[in-house]
């Protein structure tokens, strides 16, 4: 037996408040993680009932938004017919081959000028209450000039049409608040900065909130540090490069476990080590035997390393991270950090890079949670391969992770080559043995 499952999303607010462009963002967002989507603007459905002639359309919007009793009489004729065509094109697309899979879901985005108008109208149609309520907000400044520029509309007009829109304010007693999300479409922030922020500040809360449960998860060594090293021990300890004391630098060091690891196999090597976090809840949990000779700095590496990286030195041998560039928003970012670390090191990087997402059914379950934290979220800027992922079934805990293709490795690559020699790139861990793609690199003409 079929089952029809409808998500409804309602997206309200104001005239010029950006509803329709950030629902056209949504919708592409959703249809990207592999959702069907259905987007319906109640203003062009109005517009399809009313009719297709413009002049008319303007000369009833002309007389009914100066007449509070006009648009009362014609909001109630209206509105019933548009909901009714709504519940229509739902219908039709959950028949169609958008909706294909055994049991039947659809994500409904309603664009609804002013929901609270119409709530009970929205619930006796479709049988409940939206799931999400994205209120949609601009200032009058940001209105005023939006309206002028897209729909030619005088100061007049936009005053009585925005006064017609004043019973704006959500009602408390009959609306879960924990339903609403407010949406603000202001663009007075740097955008690049703001999603890095965004994205730093949800991995800071996961890691801290759950720096037990994650390090516990963390404890044996992954199969690609134990094979890495074989082939850098040689580089690492090679005769003709004495070496008493190899300095290493561990960035996003997390639980110490690579500092454990290092230790129980290279027990006659005494390394000087500089573990570098931010996430101290996580540090806590090292403990060593060796403990003299390691060294913990807190490094805020994604939001601060441009002035902290001046803070450690260019000194180290070797280099590595893992488990963290999939932590760190945007390509170029990502690109310039990797640059950076060669400088860090006067031999040898050793770098982890995370593709969770590259096998059908890993893509599948990064699409979910994804889907998950946009609908409770109402955040819809993320970028190409970024995802964000739960924990352990945990409700409303979510971390932002970018997956690795074979063409951003690639790109890698190239970047690295131009200074230094690809040693080795391989894959490994997880079941399927190719969770992580590792790169080892050494700089050119290392004297």
């Amino acid at each position: 037996m079929t089952t029809n499952v409808v998500k409804h999303i309602v997206i309200t607010g104001k005239i010029g408040a950006g509803k329709s462009t950030y629902a056209k963002k949504l919708e592409k967002q959703l249809k990207k993680l592999g959702n069907s989507v259905t987007n319906l603007d109640y203003d062009k459905l109005g517009h399809e009932i009313l009719g297709e002639d413009q002049d008319i359309r303007k000369k009833i919007a002309n007389d009914v938004f100066n007449n509070p009793e006009k648009l009362e009489k014609l909001e109630k004729k209206l509105h019933p017919k548009i909901y009714n065509l709504a519940k229509t094109m739902i219908q039709n697309d959950l028949i169609e081959e958008k909706v294909s899979s055994q049991e039947k879901s659809l994500i409904a985005i309603h664009q609804i000028p002013i929901y609270w108008k119409t709530k009970d109208l929205f619930k006796e149609t479709f049988q409940k209450y939206p799931d999400k309520i994205f209120v949609v907000s601009a200032n009058v400044e940001t209105i005023t000039k939006r309206l002028k520029e897209s729909r030619n509309m005088t100061n007049e007009q936009i005053t009585a049409r925005l006064k017609s829109q004043q019973t704006e304010s959500i009602p408390k007693d009959t609306i879960n608040p924990e339903i609403i999300i407010q949406i603000n479409t202001d663009s007075n922030c740097n955008q690049e900065d703001y999603y890095q922020n965004k994205m730093s500040n949800l991995n800071n809360q996961f890691y801290n909130e759950n720096a037990s449960s994650f390090s516990d998860t963390r404890i044996k060594p992954w199969e690609g540090w134990i094979k890495g090293m074989e082939i850098i021990s040689p580089l690492l300890f090679d005769t003709n490069l004495p070496i008493t004391n190899p300095k290493i630098l561990d960035l996003a060091s997390g639980n110490g476990r690579f500092e454990k690891y290092l230790s129980n196999k290279f027990s006659n090597i005494k390394f000087d080590i500089t573990m570098a976090d931010n996430c101290l809840p996580l540090a806590k949990n090292f403990n060593s035997t060796k403990s003299e000779n390691i060294k913990f700095k807190p490094v805020d590496i994604i939001s601060n390393w441009e002035t902290e990286s001046k803070n450690i030195q260019n000194n180290f041998d070797l280099v590595c991270s893992f488990g963290f560039m999939h932590h760190i928003p945007s390509f170029e970012r990502r690109l310039k950090f990797i640059k950076d670390l060669t400088e860090k090191t006067t031999n040898l990087l050793f770098l982890s890079f995370w593709g969770f997402a590259n096998s059908e059914n890993g893509k599948i379950k990064a699409q979910k949670t994804t889907t998950n934290y946009i609908l409770n979220s109402g955040f819809i800027d993320l970028e190409t391969e970024d995802y964000i992922l739960g924990w352990k079934n945990k409700l409303n805990t979510f971390r932002y992770c970018h997956n690795f293709s074979k063409d951003e490795i690639s790109e890698i690559i190239n970047l690295l080559q131009k200074n230094g020699e690809i040693i080795s790139c391989f894959q490994a861990d997880g079941k399927s043995k190719d969770m992580n793609t590792y790169i080892i690199w050494q700089k050119i003409n290392k004297k």
